[in-house]
């Protein structure tokens, strides 16, 4: 089961986007999950999120807000960053946090771009999904999806990782322009939509999860994906509901016209 998931959205997504191979179709659920069943399991993943950032570990500076007409100008409408604080020594320290920056270094951030992938580096993701499946989140969405069947490999791409955002804004490579989306919630985890630069590169439109730890994104994306592929799945959270957009993608370039999965992520 833990191949399954790593496959779908795992490590290389969450950090700058790679690919790897899916099947040749596009991809259709195996899964016979009701829209009931989806919304009451993502509230007891939301329940069950205990490595979650508490009100105060995370204090963000979102400044200047766009309308969705604006959003691809690329214009600095914020002087200041986006994160003002983050509660390293708490929220880093726990075991699926600090598994995953140890892979941050991992992946190159352009897809299609052949990496290295060295003995090192895959004890280090071996690391973290095992460390992931150790908790009552994974554990609850695997119990979930193993009553319902399998589905083919794959995997997602995409830059939706608040923890990659605030390490890369806090070493100088990503610039905060301004946000376009807040959700409804008042503690943690909540639902941002930023615009933002990475190098030379413009995110007019990039919606995060912030404060939620990676098990809990790993498991409601892993969720979506395989009861609603490639269309929105509407969960619930702390009493409101969310949804989470899926898409994969055909491109000969990687790999003879297999299908790739391109992105999930929040949609607000």
């Amino acid at each position: 089961m833990k191949s399954t998931f790593v496959l779908l959205w795992l490590v290389p997504c969450i950090i700058c986007g790679a690919n790897l191979p899916a099947t040749q179709k596009s991809p259709t659920s195996q899964f016979a999950a009701t829209n009931d069943e989806i919304q009451s399991l993502s509230e007891q993943l939301y329940v069950d999120d205990v490595n979650r950032a508490d009100s105060g570990d995370i204090i963000l500076n979102i400044q200047h807000k766009l309308p969705s007409s604006q959003t691809g100008t690329g214009t600095d409408f914020s002087s200041q960053k986006l994160f003002t604080y983050v509660n390293e020594a708490k929220l880093f320290s726990r075991p699926t946090f600090a598994r995953l920056i140890s892979l941050l270094d991992n992946y190159v951030k352009n897809t299609g771009t052949v990496e290295s992938v060295s003995d090192e580096k895959i004890q280090e993701q071996n690391a973290f999904i095992d460390k992931i499946f150790q908790t009552t989140v994974m554990r609850k969405l695997s119990s979930f999806l193993i009553s319902k069947g399998e589905i083919h490999k794959g995997k997602i791409s995409g830059f939706h990782s608040w923890v990659t955002l605030y390490l890369l804004e806090k070493a100088g490579e990503v610039n905060y322009l301004s946000y376009s989306s807040d959700g409804p919630w008042t503690s943690y985890p909540d639902v941002f939509t930023f615009q933002f630069k990475w190098s030379t590169y413009l995110k007019s439109v990039g919606s995060f999860f912030i404060g939620s730890s990676p098990e809990f994104e790993i498991a409601i994306y892993t969720l979506c994906y395989v009861t609603r592929p490639n269309r929105m799945c509407t969960v619930k959270l702390g009493g409101s509901s969310l949804k989470i957009q899926t898409y994969s993608w055909p491109n000969s370039s990687y790999g003879n016209g297999k299908r790739y999965l391109a992105s999930s992520y929040p949609n607000i």
